[in-house]
């Protein structure tokens, strides 16, 4: 924000023009100023999604996502989801990440939706598949594969769907085979996790934000208002402001190179919940929102 400027009126209103160098301003109503994170991937950020993924499963305003699961069991009395056929178990701490053969298990996943570009040392083949059973160093997977482990540990979850790890790609009938049960694979992941910063899989799934964003920072204004005049929602005489920018500024990246992949509206039209990491924040998605 450049400046704030005042002025009186018969000594009862106080007049404020904002310049915030050109554009136009949004107001809205203060209750709590969180910091603005350097980045979308900060566990504050982290924190928030779980909080978003956790009032998905278990609010009476997000039926429609827990009816998606129910008939997923299959006849089991298990409410969990089969794995897919395989799938990577992101491990913990100083643990490597493993693939696994599911062999019918029930467990909540999460799935990578994303650009491969230059997959590389992702790839699982027929020849290197027993080795990656045991273990995948962390540090040689591509960057956005990398974080996006340490996400999905992050956000409580122990299995990652991604495709190039988790089918054989040297195998013409693994492929047919998996791509016959797409559907039924993004339907029962609990969460797809993509970038719309990512080009490719060596690059980061969030970046740090522009410096721009400071002024998404709500400016509380404590303004002392008399009864008569006081909008229904404010108990006291102080109300609290806070100026935004345009809602043009906050979702222009809401488009990614993800959406250049002929898979993607495939993907969304399956999932029950979908989080986002855009340039400037995050981005959450499900049946109910």
């Amino acid at each position: 924000m450049d400046h704030i400027e005042a002025r009186l009126e018969h000594s009862q209103r106080v007049f404020l023009n904002f310049d915030l160098g050109g554009h136009d301003v949004r107001f809205g109503r203060v209750n709590h100023l969180e910091p603005v994170d350097d980045t979308t991937g900060s566990t504050h950020a982290l924190g928030i999604a779980k909080q978003w993924l956790e009032t998905c499963r278990t609010s009476p305003a997000h039926s429609r996502c827990r009816e998606a699961y129910q008939n997923i069991s299959n006849g089991s009395h298990s409410s969990l989801p089969r794995l897919p056929t395989r799938i990577l178990h992101v491990g913990s701490g100083n643990q490597d990440p493993y693939l696994v053969e599911s062999h019918g298990a029930r467990a909540r996943y999460c799935i990578l939706s994303y650009c491969w570009g230059r997959p590389g040392t992702a790839i699982t083949t027929k020849v290197n598949k027993p080795e990656r059973q045991k273990g995948i160093p962390l540090t040689s997977l591509p960057t956005l594969i990398h974080e996006s482990i340490l996400t999905t540990r992050s956000l409580d979850f122990k299995y990652l769907w991604v495709d190039a790890s988790c089918i054989i790609q040297d195998d013409p009938d693994d492929w047919a085979r998996e791509a016959s049960q797409m559907h039924e694979l993004y339907a029962c992941a609990d969460l797809i996790i993509t970038s719309l910063v990512a080009g490719d899989s060596w690059d980061k799934p969030f970046q740090h934000r522009p410096q721009d964003m400071t002024i998404y920072r709500p400016i509380p204004l404590h303004l002392e208002l008399p009864k008569w005049d006081r909008p229904e929602f404010v108990k006291g005489d102080i109300l609290e402001l806070a100026v935004y920018p345009p809602k043009d500024m906050i979702f222009e990246d809401y488009i990614g190179p993800v959406h250049q992949r002929a898979w993607i509206l495939q993907e969304q039209a399956m999932s029950t919940r979908l989080l986002y990491f855009e340039a400037r924040m995050l981005h959450w998605e499900c049946l109910d929102r």
